[in-house]
Formats: C-alpha cells, structure tokens, sequence
C-alpha cells in the first residue's frame, strides 16, 4: 500500500473498495479494498442491520472502515458508495465527446 493513501485512509477513517459477495446463509462476505491491498471479510453480525449487506449486489462499490479482528482485517460499517453526478462521467455513457460538442455548438451559432 503507499505510504500516502494508507494516511490519506487513517486520517479519514473510511475506506473504499468494490463488494465481491455475501453468503446470507454463512453471514459471510468478502470486500476488495480499491488501494489492492488484501480482500477484507464482513461479518452480518458485525453490522447493525445485516439486511443492508444482503442487498448489496457483486461489484457495488462500498466504503468501510477496517477493524482489527481476531484473525486479521475486518471491514464494518459497509455501505453502498454514493455517486455523485458528474458530467464527463455522463458524457462517456453516451459515448459523446468532442465531436458531439463541437456539433451543439454549431447548433447554437446557426440558431
């Protein structure tokens, strides 16, 4: 892990990174941390509401934070990452870019 994302992490008390699964039946999940560092697991019982871990969906991204367990790293605290809106984000879902710009500008001009 950097040096400067693991104080950047520290400082914050929050982590990040992608949910991989869940076993409801197990209470068991696993998290992978966007800095790549190893896979942390969750427990339902470490949770206040383990309903909100089961609809937490393979790939969501999540943020946590990570507590020392007895037998290493666990994530608590997990919950789905709110997006914010973000025009170029937008814009590449659409597949637009310079070109389509460049035509709504010239809309504008004729008009």
């Amino acid at each position: 892990m950097r040096w400067s994302l693991w104080i950047e992490r520290q400082a914050l008390g929050v982590a990040k990174g992608i949910f991989k699964w869940f076993s409801a039946m197990t209470g068991y999940g696993l998290i992978s941390p966007d800095d790549r560092g190893r896979n942390l697991f969750v427990r339902s019982t470490d949770e206040p509401s383990a309903s909100g871990l089961e609809a937490l969906e393979k790939g969501d991204k999540v943020t946590y934070e990570e507590h020392q367990g007895r037998n290493g790293m666990r994530a608590k605290n997990v919950s789905k990452e709110q997006h914010r809106y973000s025009w170029r984000d937008d814009s590449l879902e659409r597949h637009e870019g310079k070109e389509a710009r460049q035509a709504y500008y010239e809309q504008l001009d004729e008009g």
